[in-house]
């Protein structure tokens, strides 16, 4: 059984689609995940489930929830042996799974390996880490948890985490002048997710370097419009500056061997749009 966050939550096992349609399972399941291993209190399930007050049957309903993600766990693995358990402890309950079984730990893990072959200079090892990175990755973590309206700090720092991976493999590749390969999925981030502003200005890079000015100026135009409707704020200054560097075609944009992924001086945040 394996279980996929990096998008709306997936559980397959041996190779077939588990369903899972009460969005209280769901939101139970997606919690324990993104903690497996370790404890979630009953306290802060509570709190998370009923922002306006719990009602006094709060606790047992927590525990109803648990024992049905148990059941369902049972029922839907063909392999009793190797099924994550559902464990309760004095405190809460914790999901006991091999780390393996679940994509978010292996997406952060080639994080790590990107940043060692950064260091090291052996940046083509990277560009099969971005493969496979963005082929694990569908989208915000548990975005159909995000649909309903859930926000929970773990959800957001995940997030960030997975946001931040594909900064450091995009910087990996745009530096080793692999912009063609790569416009399509940065095109495709920025406008499916709220992308940080590093992403963007990426993605302008990747635009302007495959002969495409007129799209990387718009792609500025459109996230520029969503900062000020959404955040009422304008977009950084490094963005701002990246903007006006491509409207000049000036030509420290051109990608040359040995060059960064951004051109230099230009402070791209990591701050979402």
């Amino acid at each position: 059984m394996r279980f996929a966050v990096l998008g709306p939550l997936e559980v397959v096992d041996d190779g077939v689609a588990v369903p899972i349609r009460n969005a209280r399972l769901r939101a139970a399941l997606g919690m324990l995940l993104l903690n497996a291993n370790h404890v979630v209190t009953t306290e802060w399930l509570v709190a998370s489930w009923w922002n306006d007050g719990p009602p006094p049957t709060a606790r047992k309903m927590v525990h109803k929830t648990m024992a049905d993600v148990r059941t369902m766990l049972l029922r839907a693995s063909r392999d009793s042996s190797e099924t994550p358990a559902v464990v309760a402890t004095e405190r809460g309950y914790v999901l006991r799974v091999a780390p393996e079984l679940i994509d978010l730990p292996h997406f952060l893990a080639l994080a790590r390996r990107a940043r060692t072959a950064l260091a090291t200079g052996a940046t083509s090892q990277t560009v099969g880490a971005l493969r496979e990175a963005l082929a694990m990755s569908r989208g915000p973590v548990l975005a159909d948890l995000v649909d309903m309206g859930v926000s929970w700090p773990e959800l957001r720092a995940a997030d960030q985490q997975r946001l931040a991976t594909l900064e450091i493999l995009f910087d990996a590749a745009l530096s080793r002048g692999r912009h063609r390969d790569v416009v399509g999925d940065l095109a495709t981030l920025v406008e499916r997710d709220s992308p940080t502003e590093r992403l963007i200005g990426q993605c302008m890079v990747a635009l302007y370097r495959s002969g495409r000015q007129l799209d990387a100026l718009n792609i500025y135009r459109e996230m520029r419009a969503t900062a000020v409707t959404r955040h009422n704020r304008e977009l950084g200054r490094g963005l701002q500056q990246l903007h006006q560097a491509i409207l000049n075609q000036e030509s420290s944009l051109e990608w040359s061997h040995g060059q960064p992924a951004i051109p230099g001086g230009l402070h791209l945040t990591g701050a979402s749009v």
